[in-house]
């Protein structure tokens, strides 16, 4: 079985079709399904979790600020309680307060996209691995492996993720 093929360009940080000879092209529909359960935006919650606020994720808009901070989000998202997409997208003014803190709420939000394939039964297992790129301190690469059932492996994806504005913090 097989379903469109998807593509995800780190440095724009952009998802597009992919085509073969003028026609879409087919895939993994286990790399698709990854592909927009990571990259595209989720609503944001209405409480953020103290390991939220710990590395500087924005609270989600209100009246008052809903430009500065919208909760974006795929419209689905409000006649539907299961949710699309990953909330990386608040990650992108966070602060890298230490080795492992924003390293930890980057796995956190992954496993949060992606549990709804163990939920549904298409994976029985999924581990998420980020850690800090060396080239480069905005960046992060992401290591995630899905185990499908009665599969005695799993299968590894690669990612790496550029922020310009994820910083070190002062002093």
């Amino acid at each position: 079985m097989a379903d469109i093929a998807l593509t995800f360009d780190s440095f724009t940080q952009a998802g597009d079709l992919l085509f073969s000879d003028g026609d879409v092209a087919l895939e993994n529909p286990l790399k698709t399904a990854l592909l927009i359960s990571l990259f595209s935006d989720r609503l944001a919650p209405d409480q953020l979790t103290a390991q939220d606020r710990a590395v500087g994720v924005l609270p989600p808009g209100s009246a008052v600020n809903s430009a500065l901070s919208p909760r974006r989000g795929w419209w689905g998202d409000s006649i539907d309680s299961d949710l699309i997409g990953s909330r990386l997208w608040q990650l992108k003014r966070i602060v890298r307060t230490g080795s492992s803190s924003v390293l930890r709420e980057i796995e956190a939000v992954v496993h949060e996209a992606l549990a709804w394939m163990q939920a549904d039964g298409i994976v029985d297992r999924t581990t998420v691995l980020a850690s800090w790129a060396a080239a480069a301190d905005n960046t992060v690469s992401l290591v995630i492996s899905l185990t499908e059932p009665g599969a005695g492996s799993g299968q590894s994806y690669q990612f790496t993720l550029a922020w310009n504005s994820i910083h070190d913090a002062p002093g």
